[in-house]
């Protein structure tokens, strides 16, 4: 990345000083770095908590370049200033293009305020760039912001691009990949099931499950590991792309919650959680479970599979997955929920 910048005229300001869990203090920052060195972009390279601290960081840019336009005049505040922040109290801000946040939940208190992605509708957009070096956890992509204590859904914050170049892929760790993995599967699975009005929605979510299906099988496996990850990596940008165009999943949901509470991953979670809420949409909706049982078995399965057979097999499928998983993977996965 630094040698295809030494190639153009373009300057890098790098900053590698970044983990999952830096303090907010520490993104912010780099906003007055970002205006100090005249950058105008930012490139995030990794997965994970860095990528949504650089879509805080953006936040923080847009609204200090927002607000340097429209100084406050005669000592009396900005009023696009004073709506800009989501409160310290805000767990879950929602919202359409354009529209009006809606703030739900409880937050740290002592967390900094960020800026609210609606109030900043109109202000210049500062151009953000992913470059993943491995499978993500299923929200980079899409407009979501999981940052000091926030959540925060809103189109504004999607990168403009993601770039999946396997010379940047890394090894990682085992058990980070395979919670990754999990998370993108459960996201396509539960995008699959939604069958919403976004046909690109159910194309990257077949894409992602067709990747995913084909990997993970002994056949899949004895891949190169460099070719594995590619595959996988892509997967993950697939099905959070899907995720970002459906509403958000039960299974992930409830994954996500008991994650707070367990010591397992979100991935391991949510995985566990799929099963039963698969059994139970289609127990609601049973034209679904010709459509999920193509795409989770194969052509010949579901020609063999009479009818009124299709949801026990799908979701006989997703256990008999998760019981080939535990018994294979060399650390000890829980058997169920």
């Amino acid at each position: 990345l630094m040698k295809a910048f030494r190639d153009s005229e373009m300057t890098l300001v790098v900053h590698d000083r970044l983990s999952d869990d830096s303090p907010p203090d520490a993104v912010l920052s780099l906003a007055t770095r970002f205006h100090e060195a005249g950058c105008d972009a930012i490139i995030v390279l990794g997965q994970g908590g860095v990528v949504h601290q650089a879509k805080a960081l953006r936040l923080w840019v847009e609204r200090s370049e927002r607000d340097a336009a429209a100084p406050e005049r005669d000592g009396a505040p900005n009023a696009a200033s004073a709506a800009a922040d989501v409160p310290s109290s805000s767990e879950e801000v929602t919202s359409d293009e354009g529209g009006a946040s809606k703030v739900e939940g409880d937050a740290p208190q002592d967390q900094m305020d960020l800026p609210d992605p609606a109030a900043l509708a109109g202000a210049h957009r500062i151009a953000l760039f992913w470059l993943p070096t491995g499978p993500g956890e299923g929200d980079e992509l899409g407009g979501h912001l999981r940052f000091g204590g926030h959540s925060i859904r809103h189109p504004r914050l999607r990168p403009q691009l993601a770039c999946i170049d396997k010379r940047l892929l890394e090894p990682g760790d085992p058990d980070q990949l395979l919670n990754n993995v999990l998370v993108a599967l459960v996201n396509a699975v539960e995008v699959c099931l939604a069958r919403g009005d976004n046909p690109f929605a159910a194309t990257y979510a077949e894409a992602a499950l067709g990747a995913i299906g084909q990997t993970l099988t002994p056949e899949g496996l004895e891949a190169r590991p460099a070719t594995i990850q590619l595959a996988l990596t892509n997967a993950s940008v697939w099905a959070d792309c899907a995720r970002d165009m459906a509403p958000l999943g039960l299974a992930h949901r409830l994954g996500r919650y008991l994650s707070e509470h367990v010591d397992r991953g979100a991935g391991i979670c949510m995985a566990l959680c799929l099963p039963a809420v698969v059994d139970a949409v289609l127990a609601r909706t049973p034209r679904l479970a010709a459509e999920l049982l193509y795409l989770l078995g194969d052509a010949e399965l579901y020609s063999l599979t009479r009818p009124e057979l299709r949801r026990a097999r799908c979701v006989n499928l997703l256990r008999e997955g998760w019981q080939t998983l535990s018994d294979n993977w060399p650390d000890d996965l829980p058997r169920g929920i």
